[in-house]
């Protein structure tokens, strides 16, 4: 069972991420940027909203136009509705749903088993039926605790699902939760805090990321084409915007909230960068009133929400930690409103009934907040409603049961200099520095290993950046280099960093310290492809630049050094490949903290080298240390994780710990099964591994 080890590579630039490569050997990539395969102007047809109507009727003339009536009006309610004839199809397409919650609709005649497939899928939200028989639905109703309704009219239906959907949409509001104990490390943050906190920064304080309203209100006529309702508001908003005002808009019942909602929660950076200048405007709006109505007593607010139970329990546990509402959040003044909805939804076996109740002290708090009155809202104060504007953080307090089955959460609204969420703000922007927001953001993106996202991020970065800005243009190949390289599209890769070189030619000298990283990359890359005299070629001259600069970069000397050792131990000169990674190791430990993702890299290419050199327990020694900073340092679905995890399979094989070995084995295919998918040559590798040591016991 034979296997080569896998190396894990190194970022270098302002802000480290730590790399794997695509196949069998990762080496040491500089990090400057990263990108894209799908382009943001081809939206696909797709859900913009949180629901979605599966109508099941083997019976129905979809031309028939009462059909297309009812169609209508359920759209009215929800905009995405799929008509089904067959059941199995319809719970193919349920089963399948990976964003949105899904109504099914029943008519005619009731399968049972169908209901109780349909019933145990973690995509639905709810089961109607609709028929004839008021007593055999009834009887129904009594028996299955997902069927919220029979009706014997399609309008009775409309009114009940308009009351579920509203309930529901409230659920799905996205919220972080960061312990009190929680160090300041990004690694160890929840990831939603820190893209919904860099994702306000940008929206909020760059305009250049901003796009035409033209563009959105084009996208929504695309989005919402069979929706008459809606096409008639999207036309409204199209001349009146932005008045009467944005906080009109967003609590309106209309497209605008439920689009929004949807693609803050599943962090849809498309849809996000489209509706960025509503976003933008709806948080002046309520700042500009904020600083008008000048609240400055005291007051409490409340809200309601249904909660899956791992998040009640990590809220439980988090006392004295901070949690985080990532998107807009609506309130009230009156706790009778918000216990109504949790009473309503206390029997549900599917989340945990939530009453939080925030104190808010205007005098310590900037953080901006409107009462929804008669003069701002659409519904003219139908429930005493205060509006956040978006990423309002709370300090958590005591948790207690105040009804059956329903736990009131005490929360109070943190001040400006609250210490813990200080250091977290400044760690994460000082981690994703860039020219502009969106190159923030695809740091972010590339950080978490969130590859696809990055690219989109770039995508949209390569229709603003103008022809012109040859620094950008650079900076932008460089990344997409990187993103194609994960993605195992070395061919692309290569053409990107040799762009990224080239256009750095036009303005800078030929030995500018800014080019080495670029020729280290395209060195990695040459190095996957084979050609390992060229990768060594590139990776010299990158060596002789850092050498020669006027204040020599010594971490990146270490990267240099790092790679260097990787091409001479594919050519078989361990004994040279040895001396280069000690060489990068001694750099490393005098100027970096030991439990740092770079010298885990370095342990970990030397724990592979004595493992070809056959001595297996040297090799075990720097890979435990290899893993054990990189268990501190990365998230939980890092690539280079996969790597050391997989390469302690394969040493512990070698020592005949053949179950220690399937358990890293598995780890590392879960990890490559996340971060790049099932059918990326890593996943598959790594299965197959997996697969072999299994039928090795």
């Amino acid at each position: 069972m034979a296997q080569k080890g896998n190396r894990t590579p190194l970022c270098e630039q302002t802000s480290d991420i730590s790399k794997s490569n695509n196949n069998n050997k990762t080496q040491i990539i500089d990090k400057n940027v990263h990108s894209n395969n799908s382009s943001l102007g081809n939206s696909r047809r797709r859900a913009v909203e949180n629901f979605i109507i599966a109508w099941l009727n083997p019976d129905m003339d979809e031309s028939n136009e009462a059909t297309q009536k009812s169609i209508s009006d359920l759209r009215r309610v929800v905009n995405s509705v799929k008509i089904f004839s067959n059941a199995d199809r319809c719970i193919m397409f349920v089963s399948d749903v990976r964003d949105e919650k899904v109504f099914v609709i029943v008519s005619g005649t009731i399968n049972p088993l169908f209901i109780s497939l349909i019933a145990d899928k973690s995509q639905l939200a709810s089961i109607y039926l609709i028929g004839n028989d008021e007593n055999e639905l009834q009887q129904w109703t009594a028996h299955h605790p997902k069927i919220k309704g029979a009706f014997m009219k399609l309008e009775d239906l409309c009114n009940h699902l308009k009351n579920d959907v509203r309930q529901r949409e409230n659920d799905l509001m996205s919220i972080s939760i960061i312990s009190s104990s929680s160090e300041t490390n990004l690694n160890a943050l929840d990831p939603s805090f820190m893209y919904s906190q860099l994702l306000s920064e940008i929206l909020l304080q760059d305009v250049s990321t901003l796009q035409k309203k033209k563009d959105f209100i084009d996208f929504c006529r695309y989005s919402y084409e069979d929706n008459s309702r809606e096409l008639k508001v999207i036309n409204e908003l199209e001349q009146k915007y932005p008045n009467p005002s944005l906080i009109w808009w967003y609590t309106r019942d209309c497209f605008v909230h439920s689009m929004l909602n949807k693609a803050l929660r599943t962090q849809d950076i498309e849809v996000i960068m489209k509706m960025g200048f509503i976003i933008r405007d709806l948080h002046r709006n309520i700042e500009q009133i904020h600083q008008e109505q000048n609240r400055q007593e005291p007051l409490f607010v409340y809200r309601r929400q249904g909660m899956s139970h791992a998040e009640f329990n990590l809220i439980k546990k988090s006392k004295g930690g901070l949690l985080a509402f990532n998107s807009f959040l609506s309130t009230s003044t009156n706790p009778d409103v918000a216990l109504s909805f949790a009473k309503d939804s206390r029997n549900s076996s599917d989340f945990t009934a939530i009453f939080f109740r925030i104190h808010i002290d205007p005098k310590m708090s900037t953080t901006p907040f409107v009462s929804v009155d008669q003069e701002h809202g659409y519904f003219k104060d139908r429930e005493k409603e205060i509006l956040f504007s978006m990423h309002t953080v709370c300090r958590i307090g005591e948790t207690e049961e105040i009804e059956n089955r329903i736990f009131q959460v005490n929360l109070t609204l943190t001040n400006d200099n609250d210490p813990q969420l200080t250091q977290l703000i400044e760690h994460i922007r000082q981690a994703t520095q860039g020219p502009s927001g969106l190159h923030r953001m695809g740091q972010l993106m590339c950080y978490m290993s969130e590859l696809d996202r990055a690219e989109e991020v770039y995508t949209t970065l390569s229709e603003i950046i103008p022809d012109d800005d040859r620094q950008q243009l650079s900076l932008l190949h460089h990344q997409l280099g990187y993103i194609k390289k994960q993605k195992n599209d070395l061919t692309s890769a290569l053409s990107h960093y040799e762009k990224s070189l080239d256009i750095k030619s036009t303005y800078l000298s030929s030995d500018d310290p800014q080019l080495s990283p670029t020729h280290c990359n395209i060195a990695c890359v040459l190095q996957d492809q084979g050609d390992l005299d060229g990768a060594l070629e590139h990776l010299k001259y990158a060596l002789k630049i850092d050498l020669r600069a006027p204040k020599p970069d010594q971490l990146g000397i270490a990267t240099r050094y790092n790679n260097i050792g990787s091409v001479l131990e594919d050519q078989g000169n361990y004994e040279e490949t040895l001396i280069s990674y000690e060489r990068a190791l001694e750099i490393q430990i005098a100027r970096l903290p030991l439990q740092n993702p770079s010298v885990a890299t370095t342990y970990n290419n030397i724990g592979l080298l004595y493992r070809k050199m056959g001595d297996n327990t040297s090799a075990l020694s720097f890979y435990q240390k290899t893993l054990e900073i990189f268990e501190r340092t990365l998230p939980a679905h890092h690539p280079s994780l996969a790597v050391s995890h997989h390469n302690m399979a394969m040493v512990l094989f070698d020592l005949h710990e053949t179950k220690k070995a399937i358990v890293h084995a598995e780890k590392a295919l879960n990890i490559t099964r996340h971060t790049f998918g099932h059918t990326h040559p890593n996943t598959q590798r790594r299965q197959a591994y997996f697969d072999e040591l299994r039928r090795s016991l």
